[in-house]
């Protein structure tokens, strides 16, 4: 702010050779002329307002780009949230200059506390929708939404925690063209995502659909098929959820069982008098679908996984020197090392679950197994 407004007629050059200091500033009068009733008026001004400095009251409803704010009252608490108006004045901090901060003149009013405390306990605002990152992990959640150019709004995707949640997020009217990097677009936690590019002519214009599909890292992607008509556009994507989340779900019927087991079947001296024939087979026939499921999934996971390595080795293979062709490759051997590692755990389940069973109906019912039981 300067120090003083130095109001000549002369021009600046003449100032300087006065030796005006260079803090001063000059300020030239603007000069007016208009005619009325044939005469000619002249009006000289000097382009001043009333006052070099504010007060914070006055400056209420100004919108300043650079400001120099005095908080140097020493009146402790006179009027609550002062310092609000005065540094809401300027658009950035960069333009924000505080001299003489007195703290202790710094004060809230005590209603504006109460209020406080009300809205972040008792008047929380309360969603009309349930956000995903509120749903069970269990659940397998897919996102669709409109972006309306993804260049525009990648950085909003970026910073919902909702969308980010998804495990699929599928996104109409992206815009992007061929030329248009995937890693630009790179979501954390997520693939490469499936595109579906239209042919484009013109690369200076964006075009106004396009579909990009991401899905998470632990998730494995079996095949895609994609359609485009001038009026119509989808991909179809068979995306296998992640085996340990699926798996782990399909391993609660086993825990029940046991649990059940454990409170509806006596033991073997107990068990002479009473018929639990039906109820057993009842548990195995659970227990043997649950056992063969499994079994079928895991080894589905672990054929897609290893196609992928074999695609993912060739192409290394290819361009040995290409970074990202490795990077990829480690990718999708740590992926299948995970689902292999489910066949492992898949047999120590089992047995235990079939060691449970036999403990408390070897007795009563003899299934036909196809593999010798685990006892």
């Amino acid at each position: 702010m300067p120090e003083l407004v130095l109001t000549i007629e002369e021009n600046i050059h003449t100032c300087m050779e006065k030796n005006v200091e260079k803090i001063w500033t000059p300020m030239f009068d603007i000069k007016r002329s208009f005619t009325y009733k044939y005469k000619t008026f002249e009006r000289i001004q000097f382009p001043l307002r009333p006052a070099a400095g504010k007060t914070i009251h006055k400056s209420q409803g100004d919108t300043l780009h650079e400001v120099v704010v005095s908080l140097k009252s020493k009146r402790k608490g006179k009027i609550p949230h002062i310092h609000y108006v005065a540094l809401s004045r300027v658009t950035s901090l960069t333009g924000l200059q505080i001299l003489d901060l007195n703290q202790e003149a710094i004060a809230v009013a005590d209603c504006v506390r109460q209020e406080l405390h009300r809205l972040s306990t008792d008047a929380t605002l309360q969603l009309c929708f349930k956000p995903l990152y509120n749903l069970s992990s269990n659940n397998f959640k897919v996102v669709f939404n409109n972006s309306r150019s993804f260049h525009a709004h990648f950085n909003d995707l970026l910073s919902d925690p909702n969308i980010l949640d998804a495990d699929v997020i599928g996104i109409a009217e992206s815009r992007l063209i061929s030329t248009d990097e995937n890693d630009h677009f790179h979501v954390p936690g997520f693939e490469t995502p499936v595109r579906l590019d239209q042919k484009q002519t013109n690369f200076n214009t964006k075009t106004t659909s396009w579909l990009v599909l991401y899905y998470r890292n632990d998730c494995i992607l079996h095949n895609t098929v994609t359609f485009s008509t001038p009026s119509l556009e989808f991909v179809i994507a068979d995306i296998i959820s992640p085996p340990k989340d699926i798996l782990r779900r399909m391993r609660d019927i086993d825990d029940k069982i046991i649990y059940e087991l454990n409170n509806t079947i006596p033991t073997k001296y107990f068990a002479k008098e009473l018929n639990i024939t039906d109820q057993c087979k009842s548990f195995y026939e659970q227990l043997d679908q649950s056992h063969r499921q499994r079994r079928s999934m895991i080894s589905r996971c672990v054929t897609e996984a290893s196609a992928h390595v074999n695609e993912r080795k060739k192409e290394q293979q290819s361009d040995r020197d290409n970074v990202t062709f490795l990077k990829n490759l480690r990718k999708e051997q740590k992926k299948l090392h995970l689902v292999q590692q489910q066949v492992n755990i898949e047999e120590v389940i089992r047995d235990r679950t079939i060691k449970a069973y036999y403990e408390r109906c070897r007795n009563a019912y003899k299934p036909p197994l196809d593999e010798p039981p685990v006892v």
